[in-house]
């Protein structure tokens, strides 16, 4: 059986046994700018090192905790190779992972809940002569469905 001989810039140096069972506070290299770093406690992190191509300065972006149930070698080494991507488009990964953020965010702020749907129905009808409801003797009866976001109900019959 051949043998598998690591060059310096050869990618996918490491195996998941090795990184399960490595405790040697240190940073091992995996290829492609990954490292898998081990601290003196015992806890694996992921690290990617780049230098953004339009400033040159040199950035470690975390790729999240070491485990089976957090961010394994596999989806490690896949996020790395998504940072390779966007930098060979000139785009910082950082930059970009903290515009993800923002926009999940500001779409959590805007969400559309039980509550500002059936407030603005409510508002819709008052003036009319049908009025079925008011806020007030509605809220008991249906308190605990209204902070749900519309979406999720609608995800959940399809």
């Amino acid at each position: 059986m051949a043998t598998q001989h690591h060059t310096r810039n050869s990618l996918f140096k490491l195996t998941a046994s090795f990184c399960e069972k490595t405790t040697q506070p240190g940073r091992y290299g995996d290829g492609g700018n990954l490292f898998l770093l081990v601290k003196p406690d015992g806890r694996k992190t992921w690290m990617f090192r780049f230098r953004d191509r339009v400033t040159g300065n040199r950035h470690d972006m975390g790729l999240g905790r070491y485990g089976k149930y957090d961010v394994t070698l596999k989806e490690a080494r896949q996020s790395a190779g998504e940072a390779r991507a966007l930098l060979r488009q000139y785009q910082n990964p950082i930059i970009e992972r903290q515009s993800l953020l923002r926009s999940a965010q500001q779409a959590h702020a805007n969400r559309i809940t039980f509550r500002i749907c059936r407030d603005r129905f409510i508002d819709g009808r008052v003036g009319t002569k049908v009025t079925p409801w008011s806020p007030s003797s509605n809220a008991a009866c249906s308190f605990p469905a209204l902070r749900f976001p519309v979406a999720f109900t609608t995800m959940l019959s399809q």
